[in-house]
Formats: C-alpha cells, structure tokens, sequence
C-alpha cells in the first residue's frame, strides 16, 4: 500500500484519513478557542513533530493577527497581538493564501514581529499555511521547528487539509462567539431602558448605567454631564469604576 513521507514518518493514505477524521472529531464541540487549539494540537501530535503551533487569528476593527500560542513549553495558549501592516510574513500568506515555507530562520531576512516572535521561541524554520473557510479568510496556521526543515510537497497537503478542517471549526466558534456578545448587547440596551424609565435617583440611576456598560464595554469610569438652565452650571456626576459609588461635582 503507497504511503506517504510526513514529518519523517511513513503514513499510508488510509492512515491520513483516520487522522482526519480523528482531528475532526475531536475539535467539533469546543466552545472556545483555548480547547479548540489544544485539541488540534493534540491531534497533530500522532504525526507531526513540530514544536511550536501557532493559530493567528485576524482582527478587521484593529487591523492585525491575534496569535494563540502553543508548544510543550507553553501548554497554555498566549495571545500576541500581531500587526497586519509591516510584517511581510503574515502579509503575503494573507493576501496569496498559499502555504509559506521557512527552511531556516537563519537566512530568513525579512523582519516581522512573527520572525521576532520565533526567534525568541527558539523556532529555526517555519511553515505557515492560510486559515480559510471557503472565500473567508481567518487567518494562519503556523508550525515551528527547532531545527532547519525543508517538507515535501505531500507535507504542504496534509497541512492544507488540516487547515481546512481546522477553519470550519474556528469559524464556527466566531460566529457562536459575535451572536453571544450581540446578545450580550441587546441585553444590556434594555436594562438600561429599564433603569432610564423607572425614575431612579442620579446616582443609582448612573450606578446601572456604569455597571450594565461595563458587561459589554471595558471602561474605568463613566461621567453623566448635566447643564442646569437656570443657572447656567454644569455638574458633573461620575463613577470612579463600573459598579463603584458616584460622585457629584
């Protein structure tokens, strides 16, 4: 039976579609990103000996990857901001949407904090493969080496496939993740209706202001300006933290 060469273990082509069918598996269900990624990269692990996973995720309101960062040493993902503009690596994989090999990080020229980040890692060669769901684009998938590593094009598949199922599971957790903050949202909308039309005192009334913001809004303080047209005086009512004791001035 043909088998194929991956990460130097020697894998027939049923054996791929049981790791397939097992890494989709065994990320359906994971509600969270942490999960999703630990299941992949425990997965993977049966036959890929990378040392470094990395799953980037992009941001369009800020314009930059969000890198969840796995390896041995980091069992836990870390989150890294990642700007799209200036970092040749993230950006040509993004905009070609096609696989990107490192052999070695040694003759790697081009900067980026991605270089920077694998650098540090102790990572010498990476190969980076676009996260994608159809036409939506995601992100990458990255994996990391402590030694130089050219793969062979039946490598570069066996990624792409996984990549692929890996992105439906990713999309799927981001769109369960916008309906719940949506929900969260609506919510806090109309508690604040609620409060704005029960005619409660200023300060209790600015304290469920703050508080409902704060569920859906991170913020340090909220301030309610007044202008009395009497007097022509402004006063200003505040509260040094969501939840905290409102002052006036």
């Amino acid at each position: 039976m043909p088998s194929v060469n991956i990460f130097g273990m020697a894998i027939s082509d049923p054996e791929i579609h049981s790791v397939i069918f097992d890494l989709t598996k065994s990320i359906a269900g994971h509600s969270d990103l942490e999960t999703l990624c630990q299941a992949l990269a425990t997965s993977l692990r049966r036959v890929v000996n990378f040392d470094d996973l990395g799953v980037a995720l992009h941001d369009p309101i800020r314009n930059e990857f969000r890198l969840h960062a796995l390896s041995t040493n980091r069992p836990r993902p870390q989150e890294i901001p990642i700007p799209a503009d200036g970092n040749p690596l993230a950006e040509w994989v993004w905009r070609e949407q096609k696989p990107l090999v490192l052999a070695s990080l040694d003759d790697e020229t081009r900067g980026g904090e991605v270089i920077r980040i694998a650098r540090e890692g102790g990572v010498r060669a990476l190969i980076v493969v676009p996260l994608s769901n159809g036409d939506k684009r995601l992100g990458f998938l990255g994996f990391g080496f402590v030694h130089p590593y050219q793969p062979d094009d039946h490598v570069l598949e066996f990624l792409q496939r996984v990549a692929s199922e890996f992105a439906v599971a990713v999309d799927g957790y981001l769109a369960r993740n916008a309906l719940q903050k949506e929900r969260d949202r609506i919510h806090a909308l109309f508690e604040i209706t609620t409060a704005l039309v029960s005619k409660l005192p200023m300060d209790e009334l600015l304290h469920e202001i703050s508080s409902q913001l704060s569920k859906v809004v991170a913020h340090d303080a909220a301030v309610l300006v007044r202008l009395n047209k009497t007097t022509g005086t402004v006063h200003l009512s505040a509260l040094d933290s969501p939840g905290g004791v409102p002052f006036e001035r």
